[in-house]
């Protein structure tokens, strides 16, 4: 047997401190992040509802299928969200929030989605997107046919908060 040094046995209680000061934390990490992950994976194999009455059954991968196996979560699923936010915690400020969209003349073409968010006025805000726009159509040498922009802002009390949001559905989308 090799004889460990004064100086490994240092080290070995450093290591030992070092894990037993972290333990409270991975404890609270798995605590607060693993239990619910792993209660909601268990509950996804379930029947589990607020809507059922009565027992919750083992379902196994049933949930799965049906989901994956629904059309409409898959239209839900590539519906795109475009969205600017800003929060700010300065009484009396002014921050502003807004998306835009701008569709080319050619109907074969991609538009553009711009966002913005600032301390700035709506009014501010809706110019930003309307030069961006327009910027991106000009760098790609088309024309816009229709654009339309969403500004909103917010005058800070405490602390405040602008968003600016739009779903993008084609015609197909709604029902």
């Amino acid at each position: 047997m090799v004889p460990v040094s004064s100086r490994q046995r240092q080290r070995q209680r450093e290591v030992l401190t070092a894990y037993l000061l972290l333990s409270p934390t991975v404890l609270l990490l798995l605590t607060v992040l693993a239990y619910p992950l792993g209660w909601e994976v268990w509950a996804s194999f379930t029947s589990l509802s607020p809507l059922q009455e009565g027992a919750t059954a083992f379902v196994g991968l049933d949930n799965y299928r049906r989901q994956l196996g629904d059309p409409q979560f898959w239209r839900a699923a590539t519906i795109t969200i475009a969205y600017a936010a800003i929060t700010s915690e300065v009484p009396g400020e002014v921050v502003a929030a807004a998306v835009g969209w701008a569709r080319p003349e050619d109907p074969t073409k991609n538009g553009v989605i711009m966002e913005f968010h600032d301390k700035a006025t709506r009014e501010e805000a809706e110019r930003m997107i309307v030069q961006m726009l327009e910027e991106a159509f000009w760098v790609r040498g088309e024309t816009i046919r229709d654009m339309q922009v969403f500004a909103v802002e917010h005058r800070v009390e405490r602390t405040g908060c602008a968003l600016a949001a739009v779903t993008l559905l084609s015609d197909d989308d709604l029902v």
